[in-house]
């Protein structure tokens, strides 16, 4: 490369540099411009306008030499993204068009900006179904954290079916981007195309014209959806955290009182633009987490889903290090270091999410049906309710009458989930006519489970350094 007072000269290698990942119109637009060079070779330009032009393209692109030097980032990007307080400045914007909820928009917003950040991670650890009744603003609260995420990274559908994912192909390469298929059925959500798509992309094959072709799905989007009345099978809940949000009276009122003010201003919410344009500049990066030892012994071990749970919980901390990427150290093979930040906002979101005893991510009806039985239940004597189920283990129908949730079927069908996952118990009796009827319970093992936290990160440095001495002491012979 050539430079000439603050001036370039592109050649045929820099750009196909350029190109070593896929964009939306971009690639070809390169590839005309890199066969036009094959003719007659570039003028000298700036290198301002050669990376304006290319803005997008150098977004997704892990270039070298271009776009990843500090010079070539405007100041106000770059102050922002060398500030602290990054994570909070972009998630208090949120604000603007989301009343409280600010855990819940913290954790959209660390999946999805942070989560297509990281090269290195599980492919299903930033999967997200938020999950709660119609009406509660489900939808409202993905969209308005989206926005505020580059428009040019993030793809949404507000329907879709499962055959259509086969095909479906707006990017070459999903690596680095977010799909938002919004309000998805319980036929699409339990579907084994829509599961593979949410772990490993797909190889398809479909018929065009009477003949079978043969469909490549390259890469692995983050993938965030909503859903009111699905009930998720317990590969999915694998797959997917499930995050419920506030459908408090409180919270109603809430909301209420911020859309009656912005009506009385005429105010329509928009975010600051610089938060979206700072984003631009951030690519994809391998993550080491340092103080990764230490944590495994705070998670339980009772459940085979913490194979999949634990992992996601060492990618969130990963998610923060790639977002802040610019305050983050880099080791000698090219790895971004985690640090305190990025494991304190790690275990914030955590936490919200496995509010429950169980480290199972529960849906709200789920949750709801569990704090049923923390109740109990009563039989009713000349209309009044003065006795104990023994051991409060009730029929589906009992519970039903008793806590008009759902449906009996629905309501079946959670009680099943539930037992599978080790959180209810079941006993069969005999009824009338001779009749089996199962009889649930809260299981003996949830009641005697305690609620998960783990430990603040000063603590777990503690416990590593106070090992490290005794180490030490050892090793010289010295006896406490």
């Amino acid at each position: 490369m050539v430079k000439t007072k603050n001036k370039i000269t592109i050649d045929k290698m820099e750009l196909k540099s350029l190109v070593s990942a896929k964009g939306p119109g971009v690639k070809k637009e390169v590839d005309d411009r890199i066969k036009h060079f094959e003719k007659k070779p570039f003028k000298t330009q700036t290198r301002d306008v050669f990376l304006q032009k290319h803005k997008v393209m150098i977004t997704f692109y892990n270039s070298q030499g271009i776009g990843e030097q500090e010079e070539h980032i405007p100041k106000e990007s770059l102050e922002l993204l060398k500030n602290p307080n990054l994570f909070n400045e972009i998630t208090d914007e949120l604000s603007k068009k989301i009343v409280r909820e600010k855990v819940s928009r913290k954790i959209v917003f660390l999946c999805t900006a942070g989560g297509r950040l990281v090269e290195n991670s599980d492919l299903s650890s930033f999967n997200l179904l938020v999950n709660d009744g119609s009406g509660v603003g489900k939808d409202y609260l993905v969209r308005s954290v989206l926005e505020i995420i580059p428009r040019e990274i993030w793809f949404d559908k507000t329907r879709i079916s499962s055959k259509v994912l086969n095909y479906w192909k707006p990017v070459d390469d999903w690596d680095g981007y977010i799909f938002y298929p919004e309000d998805v059925s319980n036929q699409v959500l339990n579907d084994e195309v829509f599961k593979c798509m949410c772990s490993s992309g797909s190889k398809a094959t479909i018929v065009i014209n009477n003949e079978a072709v043969e469909i490549d799905i390259i890469g692995k989007p983050v993938m965030i959806t909503t859903t009111a009345t699905s009930t998720p099978n317990i590969e999915l809940v694998r797959r997917f955290l499930i995050l419920n949000l506030d459908d408090s009276e409180e919270q109603t009122k809430l909301i209420m009182e911020k859309q009656s003010e912005n009506k009385e201003d005429g105010i329509t919410s928009k975010y600051d633009e610089k938060f979206i344009e700072a984003q631009r500049y951030l690519k994809r990066v391998k993550v080491k987490v340092p103080f990764a030892t230490k944590i495994p012994k705070y998670f339980p071990t009772d459940n085979i889903i913490m194979r999949t749970n634990y992992p996601r919980f060492l990618d969130y901390i990963c998610s923060s290090t790639a977002l802040h990427q610019f305050q983050r150290e880099i080791d000698d093979k090219g790895f971004y270091l985690s640090e305190e930040q990025d494991y304190e906002l790690a275990r914030l979101c955590f936490e919200k999410v496995f509010e429950s005893k169980t480290m199972i991510p529960l849906t709200k009806n789920q949750s709801k049906i569990i704090e049923c039985f923390d109740k109990g239940f009563y039989k009713k004597e000349d209309g009044k309710e003065n006795e104990l189920y023994p051991k409060n283990d009730v029929s589906a129908s009992e519970f039903e009458e008793k806590y008009p949730l759902m449906t009996l079927k629905h309501l079946i069908e959670n009680f099943n989930k539930l037992t599978g996952y080790g959180i209810l118990q079941v006993k069969l009796e005999m009824g009338e006519f001779n009749r089996e009827i199962k009889k649930y319970s809260l299981s003996d093992i949830y009641r005697s489970t305690k609620k998960f936290t783990l430990p603040t990160f000063e603590k777990l440095i503690e416990e590593k350094e106070s090992k490290e001495s005794k180490d030490n002491k050892e090793s010289r012979g010295v006896k406490d």
